[in-house]
């Protein structure tokens, strides 16, 4: 999801997004244009739109999941200038089983932010592709396709 940039906007549609995101196995994520806490900015101001999104996540008993500490966002000029308005929430029921990951983005102020399951090992080990598939030429064929696709979509 995308919050909105005006303060205004972003607060109602912090308050009108509760009815939507109920359950108990919730994954919402994206750019909320606003903190959380102090932590999440170098300036180390709040505002309403904090307010408005701490209660949004304590309402939809959601959660961030380990390693989310970190900004996601840099002025390009402005070193002092960073924050964290980029979120994984989860549901209680499920956040265990979760990892969260920035990562650098050298083309864009902003960081990615990447969440990956906590694998357990089960069996022999984890699963990891088969180099078989590689020499089937028409799932080699459809992963090339797949890549040019994916690298001209600018």
């Amino acid at each position: 999801m995308y919050a909105p940039t005006e303060a205004k906007s972003r607060k109602e549609f912090f308050l009108n997004l509760y009815p939507d995101i109920h359950g108990p196995n919730m994954i919402l994520c994206g750019d909320f244009n606003s903190v959380l806490s102090t932590s999440d900015r170098i300036s180390k101001k709040l505002d309403d739109m904090s307010d408005a999104l701490n209660m949004l996540i304590r309402m939809a008993n959601l959660c961030e999941p380990e390693g989310s500490k970190q900004f996601t966002y840099q002025h390009p000029l402005l070193n002092d200038r960073k924050s964290q308005i980029d979120y994984f929430f989860l549901s209680q029921s499920i956040v265990s089983k979760w990892k969260h990951q920035v990562c650098f983005c050298a083309f864009s102020d902003y960081q990615a932010i990447v969440l990956f399951p906590v694998c357990n090992a089960q069996g022999s080990g984890l699963w990891c592709l088969s180099n078989d598939l590689l020499k089937n030429l028409k799932y080699f064929s459809s992963i090339c396709a797949a890549i040019r696709k994916f690298s001209h979509n600018d």
